[in-house]
């Protein structure tokens, strides 16, 4: 795995002004950027990254945290992964400590903090926990949906969630207590990652998918975008889309017009590209390769 952060501006990246100005090797499964940090998941440890040089990143601190999904949150870093939740103190990010902790049955899959409140998905569980008080994350209720959850985002008073089989809208107005109030069924199966704006948008193969959310509580669907190959992870910013686009690494497209999206430019990853940040004038790009 390898964490590469790629040079240009967020809004437009023309393909001959991408360049690879770092590497981070390791196993990595998830980025969160902010400011001059940069919070890497592995599959068995968290990693942190001053990016102040971003041509020489410092790895500066690390946990023994398994790190699928990370949520950044005024001083805490909230972190899921097969082992459980964690609440970490980030107030001076070169000693990161461990606050609080909740154990689940099953890895968990992805993470937003809303508030006081953390909203966990889990296979086909979605968990509530209370935050307030970070030293004793509490779990105040879980809801069972009949597919594997695997993104979450959060907008307009509602968590959306990626499932296999969709989209599903939680209505959060009750913070403790969520309730579905829609779902709609995607386009073939759904990658995980899901990135929400005035669209819901989520990656599948060849394409990417959006859900129309003008009326947030009914949301429908919008024809999707054909995209060159699978893609497990956006971001969109002023109407380019930045894509974690698998063995065909990063895709940037300008999606301004849905009838005909228009690539502005790639970069080919000696892996597979599993998701990415965009911060400041750069992409993070996580890749997965046989190391």
């Amino acid at each position: 795995m390898s964490l590469s952060p790629l040079g240009g501006s967020v809004s437009s990246i023309p393909a001959l002004n991408i360049q690879q100005v770092a590497h981070i090797g390791g196993a990595a499964v998830s980025i969160a950027v902010r400011g001059n940090y940069a919070y890497l998941g592995l599959s068995y440890e968290l990693l942190i990254l001053d990016i102040t040089n971003r041509v020489q990143p410092r790895q500066i601190a690390t946990l023994p945290i398994p790190a699928t999904d990370i949520a950044l949150i005024n001083e805490y870093a909230y972190v899921v992964g097969r082992d459980g939740f964690h609440i970490i103190d980030i107030a001076n990010p070169a000693t990161p400590r461990v606050v609080g902790k909740w154990q689940a049955e099953r890895t968990l899959a992805d993470i937003v903090v809303v508030g006081e409140f953390a909203y966990i998905a889990s296979y086909n569980d979605f968990y509530v926990l209370a935050v307030q008080t970070p030293q004793a994350p509490r779990l105040l209720s879980r809801i069972q949906v009949p597919a594997r959850l695997e993104g979450l985002a959060a907008a307009h008073g509602y968590i959306y969630a990626t499932s296999t089989e969709g989209l599903h809208t939680f209505d959060i107005s009750m913070p403790a207590k969520p309730v579905e109030v829609a779902f709609v069924e995607a386009e073939g199966i759904p990658s995980g990652s899901i990135f929400v704006q005035e669209y819901a948008y989520f990656g599948g193969e060849y394409m990417l998918q959006r859900i129309n959310l003008s009326s947030p509580s009914t949301p429908t669907r919008a024809p999707s975008l054909p995209m060159p190959g699978w893609v497990s992870d956006v971001v969109v910013a002023d109407d380019i889309a930045y894509l974690a686009a698998g063995a065909r690494g990063l895709q940037i497209w300008d999606i301004g017009d849905a009838r005909s999206p228009t690539q502005l430019g790639a970069y080919d990853t000696t892996g597979v590209a599993m998701t990415l940040a965009v911060s400041e004038g750069y992409v993070y790009l996580v890749d997965c390769d046989e190391g």
